[in-house]
């Protein structure tokens, strides 16, 4: 199916966001919610599933995509224009899908405005335990963000495709979905006034969410989650591995406990970047959402 959303620009808080829109508003709403790094058109493959039976918003965080390069950069900043976002377009009844950073937010819109939302789906939501939370709350205070490795990433290309052949030769790309490859690539950069095109989460704008939102924390909201909560969770995390290792999972095991109706879902098969592996699982998880007798937890073969 080669449909494509249809861009939209609102004024929210200070920034102007971008959000892109796929299928009827008549339909049944669902929230898709990308990683640090990424941008709305990078659920494209799942998107186009769901363009028929649903109504489908996949927003740029500030920073991030085509939104407004606006601080601050921080995960509760996003949680509050997501939010707000959600007021302005009143969607109701609404099922949220997050991965990663946005599985944190999707976490911080339900807990807020419990009302508004039917169902979550945390994709590796980068939520610590209570412990580690306070180790890396020491760590920011002595961080840096000129000095943080994401803060070096080659911000210069000649075009996408020069993007998406760099990128397919090494890992982790190249156990991603090439057509969702292709959609980071494509919507991931804008061009430059001169020439060329640079990226559209700078890396400066990206070092600096990981380096301020570290030790953000939304527990306190977890209780007011009544709705059904499934977690997907990655192979798990060596202590000895890099916290910028995402081969395998920043998520607490132990997670699901904190939610009144919560569903883990351990796939040791599978990296942090569940969404750009295996966008056809994904989608079977969201179809679940909606019908729960749907066995979600196949294996992709």
């Amino acid at each position: 199916m080669s449909l494509r959303p249809n861009e939209h620009y609102v004024r929210i808080n200070d920034v102007e966001l971008c959000y892109f829109e796929w299928g009827s508003k008549n339909n049944p709403p669902l929230l898709l919610l990308h990683a640090t790094g990424f941008h709305g058109r990078v659920w494209d493959e799942v998107s186009r599933q769901f363009a028929e039976s649903c109504h489908v918003i996949a927003p740029d965080f500030r920073g991030h995509g085509r939104s407004g390069k606006v601080p601050p950069f921080n995960w509760m900043q996003f949680g509050d224009d997501i939010g707000k976002l959600v007021q302005l377009l009143e969607l109701k009844n609404l099922c949220v899908i997050g991965h990663s950073m946005g599985g944190h937010c999707a976490i911080t819109l339900a807990g807020t405005d419990p009302s508004r939302y039917s169902s979550l789906l945390l994709i590796d939501p980068v939520v610590f335990s209570p412990s580690e939370m306070d180790l890396r709350e020491e760590r920011m205070l002595q961080s840096d963000t000129s000095t943080h490795p994401v803060a070096k990433r080659r911000n210069s290309w000649d075009s996408p495709e020069e993007m998406f052949r760099n990128f397919s030769k090494r890992e982790p790309f190249s156990h991603w979905n090439q057509q969702v490859l292709r959609d980071y690539c494509e919507h991931g950069l804008l061009r430059n006034r001169d020439s060329g095109y640079a990226l559209a989460c700078p890396p400066d704008i990206e070092a600096t969410v990981y380096t301020d939102s570290g030790n953000v924390g939304n527990f306190e909201l977890m209780p007011n989650i009544t709705q059904p909560v499934t977690i997907i969770r990655a192979r798990r995390r060596q202590a000895s591995v890099s916290r910028m290792d995402f081969s395998s999972s920043p998520t607490w095991p132990e997670l699901v406990g904190r939610f009144v109706n919560g569903r883990d879902i351990h796939r040791p098969d599978l990296s942090h970047f569940i969404p750009m592996e295996q966008p056809d699982l994904v989608a079977r998880y969201i179809r679940a959402m909606f019908c729960p007798e749907t066995d979600g937890d196949t294996k992709v073969q």
